[in-house]
């Protein structure tokens, strides 16, 4: 009987010993800095009309942002940046080594920082101060919730209001109707323009580091399928490590990534060369995964086609390129995210990068002593099949039922012999 109930007992104990969680590597593959990003671009960001960010961005070259345009973090970029008004919202920092211009009827949330000129279209709002190295230009009817000051002159257009004090290092002119806090001369600029634009710069010199470094350690796993180079038709995809030459999804087409309720499963694409999906192609996700749990790891560009729908974090070696309407989601309330390592990467009109409430990119792999990609395990454990099951409530039936027997020989009276 007992080695009946150890027969049936181990494959059940085996299933739960799996998905314990075991220890991580030492090294994360994108660090903080990244992990709080939704875009990255080694060189410009473009982006259409009504494009939405959700989460913060960064360009390693100038920034530029159509009409209607939402980003929900911060964003910084070593160029110049220009934000499009009709309603853009930027609902964090916006910081710059060039100049910023934002459009009439702007908002932005936080604060403007940049290493030269500041440019406040009218109408616009800003919640927080405006420091520039250079000259400090508000439009009429603009309103700066905090500081407006100039490394140069400093200009306050009629109708405006500046909750806080107006310093220029030269002159201040208030526009008929403009209302100030105060106002002072500066002796010195407020941004150092040098210091921030070397500040930006060796960010994104550390962020381009590192998407090539997590894209080497990614091209380092050991691949479970080769795929070909195109998909036609819909397919079905379990988790794994999948390797191609180039791969291309047809317009149409539906990728579905199966993770059998497993919140433990992961996919990685490592792609030698180019990607590119179709005109309303949909990557889809069913049954499972969390975290940051799929991989586009490509060595070329990455083009999205209008309308498509893709899951997953984008690494890509050259450009992104996202078609109009299109969207990028991460998994399990991650943003995903498009990052290029030494391009640039521009969003079509109306696309969407991530979801309402979404939380960066969320890592969740590791780079292990000998430089491969490790997924880690989360510590909730996946619901276990029901064979499984079936095999636990058998294996610790026949446990009770022995057990029982037990005790009733040993509670059986014995007749004495006569």
């Amino acid at each position: 009987m007992s080695i009946m109930i150890r027969s049936l007992l181990a494959p059940a104990l085996w299933s739960l010993a799996m998905h314990l969680p075991f220890p991580a590597a030492a090294t994360q593959i994108l660090g903080a800095d990244l992990q709080k990003l939704t875009v990255f671009s080694a060189t410009d960001t473009t982006t259409g009309a009504s494009t939405i960010i959700f989460g913060s961005g960064m360009a390693g070259g100038i920034a530029t942002f159509g009409s209607g345009s939402s980003v929900w973090g911060d964003f910084s970029a070593v160029g110049a940046t220009s934000l499009g008004g009709s309603s853009s919202v930027l609902n964090g920092h916006l910081t710059s080594a060039g100049a910023i211009s934002i459009d009439a009827g702007t908002i932005v949330a936080g604060a403007i920082v940049t290493g030269a000129a500041a440019t406040i279209g009218a109408g616009s709002t800003v919640g927080g101060h405006v420091h520039a190295a250079a000259a400090a230009t508000v439009g009429a009817e603009a309103r700066v919730a905090g500081d407006v000051l100039a490394g140069a002159a400093a200009t306050i257009g009629a109708d405006a209001s500046v909750a806080g004090a107006v310093g220029a290092v030269a002159a201040i002119t208030l526009g008929a109707g403009s209302s100030v806090g105060s106002q002072h001369t500066l002796d010195t600029a407020p941004v150092d323009g040098v210091v921030l634009a070397a500040r930006l710069s060796d960010a994104a010199s550390a962020n381009q580091v590192q998407v090539a470094a997590a894209q080497s350690a990614f091209a380092l796993m050991t691949t479970t399928t080769f795929l070909a180079s195109a998909m036609a038709g819909d397919t079905l995809l379990p988790a794994g490590v999948y390797s191609a030459d180039s791969l291309s999804i047809a317009a149409s087409a539906t990728l579905t990534l199966d993770g059998f309720y497993d919140p433990n499963r992961y996919w990685v694409f490592n792609i030698g060369n180019d990607f590119t999906t179709g005109a309303l192609s949909r990557i889809v996700l069913l049954g499972g995964a969390s975290g940051n749990s799929i991989i586009w790891n490509i060595g070329g560009f990455a083009s999205l086609g209008a309308d498509s729908q893709l899951r997953g974090t984008v690494l890509a070696r050259s450009y992104v390129s996202v078609g109009a309407n299109a969207g990028v989601t991460g998994v399990g309330g991650t943003c995903g995210g498009v990052f290029s390592a030494l391009s640039y990467v521009t969003l079509g009109a109306g696309t969407t990068m991530g979801d309402s409430a979404c939380r960066g990119i969320d890592d969740n792999f590791e780079r292990g002593d000998d430089g491969v990609a490790v997924h880690f395990i989360e510590s909730v454990a996946p619901l276990p099949e029901p064979s499984t099951w079936m095999m636990s409530i058998a294996g610790f039936s026949l446990l009770g039922v022995s057990l029982r027997r037990g005790r009733r020989s040993l509670s059986r009276p014995t007749c004495p012999r006569p």
